[in-house]
């Protein structure tokens, strides 16, 4: 059995970088990913899938990711535990193994500064 998944998306916000327990560093972050068909209103659905990423990843997404980035994501599923209104509760989230910057999206406020003559 293989747990492989492969995803690509956009961050729906920027990556949320810490340490945990011993000093593991660690970038979650939520990804908005549109799927292949479009529902009754002719719109494209978009599923937000949690993903997590350790170690060297997750200090790379930290400093080279942000809203709105395309990128692929190849991992497992992990079900995490939460209790939800006094419910026990599994939710799915990515394991993220490696992490694919496809695209940037521009900042609007860098190019206008960068086009200002000093």
């Amino acid at each position: 059995m293989h747990n492989t998944v492969f995803l690509v998306g956009r961050l729906a916000s920027d990556p949320n970088y810490h340490e945990v327990g011993d000093g593991k560093k660690v970038s979650n972050m939520c990804l908005a990913v549109t799927r292949s068909y479009k529902n009754e209103k002719g719109e494209y659905p978009v599923d937000f899938i949690d993903v997590s990423a350790w170690g060297n990843l997750a200090e790379h997404v930290n400093n080279y990711t942000h809203k709105g980035d395309l990128v692929g994501v190849r991992g497992s599923i992990i079900t995490e535990e939460r209790e939800v209104d006094g419910y026990k509760k599994n939710y799915p989230i990515i394991n993220a193994e490696e992490i694919k910057f496809i695209s940037k999206v521009k900042n609007k406020e860098k190019e206008q500064n960068d086009d200002l003559e000093v």
